[in-house]
């Protein structure tokens, strides 16, 4: 988790900004301690002045995360973070995967079948492509 926190510090808060088409996907780091990271980081921002993009708009831009059902404090986060940037994980075919099942009764609530094939879309277009229509 530390190297994803580093990762997520320098990715948002660059000061060039992101490039418009840039989408990354943070898997496997745990979200609960997303959302009060990302509040410190726009504290941190916002005392460097005014007219820059705070690291929280930047992450809803281009950051999505894949909750895990085991999380003691995934589903909080994923309320604070909002849905529009979950994307289902399951780790296939390790020992620890994830059964969309499994998923969908910790999270299908909160993030309903249709968001998450909106926000795949979104942010792995590619695994949203119908069987056999994949391109390279």
């Amino acid at each position: 988790m530390g190297e994803q926190m580093i990762a997520l510090a320098d990715l948002l808060t660059r000061g060039d900004g992101l490039p418009e088409g840039l989408r990354v996907v943070m898997l496997e780091s745990g979200v609960g301690w997303i959302p009060p990271y990302l509040e410190r980081l726009d504290g941190h921002v916002r005392r460097l002045g005014p007219g820059r993009a705070t690291p929280s708009a930047l992450f809803a831009e281009h950051v999505a995360v894949a909750p895990d059902p085991g999380e003691r404090y995934a589903a909080w986060a994923v309320r604070e973070l909002g849905t529009g940037n979950v994307v289902f994980g399951s780790d296939y075919p390790h020992w620890d995967t994830v059964r969309a099942d499994e998923w969908l009764a910790e999270f299908g609530d909160l993030c309903p079948r249709d968001t998450l094939r909106a926000n795949t879309r979104r942010f792995v277009p590619r695994l949203a492509q119908a069987p056999g229509r994949v391109t390279t």
